[in-house]
């Protein structure tokens, strides 16, 4: 009994799967016209040209129904259109060759500014470690302590002679 209700069960879910699977997979105008640009001029993705006297529209629209059709998958119909309409009708460029740095620039540029952000930081950081090193650990200036030369020397008393009298 318990094997014909397990089994019953079993194929009532493959029959819904199969059921709702297969409208679901099934390619419709409106998933493929947005993989296309119209060329009417208007600039826009073939599914939203709302050119009232769009011609290409409607020829397009007639070509991938026909394909859809016959049962063409999104990715058939997609190389169909290149075939024959070239690489200008698709709306983002295709991701070989070139094309390539279209996908590939945006990341680099942020990557070489990150980079470029780090050297600065690091730069700075740097800097203000070597002004810190000439502070002794009292709070002494370092670089009082160490030797004048006597022409320093003698330039320095002279000033603070000359300030001295002000």
């Amino acid at each position: 009994m318990r094997i014909r209700m397990f089994l019953a069960t079993l194929l009532t879910v493959v029959v819904l799967v199969v059921a709702f699977t297969g409208t679901a997979l099934a390619v419709t105008y409106y998933d493929v016209a947005g993989e296309f640009m119209c060329n009417c001029g208007c600039n826009n993705v073939l599914k939203s040209c709302e050119n009232m006297q769009c011609s290409t529209r409607e020829k397009m629209k007639t070509v991938i129904g026909g394909l859809i059709k016959d049962g063409k998958s999104k990715d058939e119909i997609v190389s169909y259109m290149r075939i024959n309409y070239k690489d200008q009708i698709l709306s983002a460029p295709p991701r070989e060759g070139f094309n390539l740095v279209a996908y590939i620039a945006p990341y680099a540029l942020v990557l070489a500014g990150l980079a470029m952000v780090g050297f600065v930081v690091h730069t700075w950081v740097a800097r203000q470690q070597e002004r810190y090193a000439l502070v002794g650990a009292e709070g002494e200036d370092v670089a009082a302590a160490k030797p004048v030369s006597k022409k320093h020397a003698d330039k320095l008393s002279k000033e603070l002679d000359d300030f001295g009298g002000f």
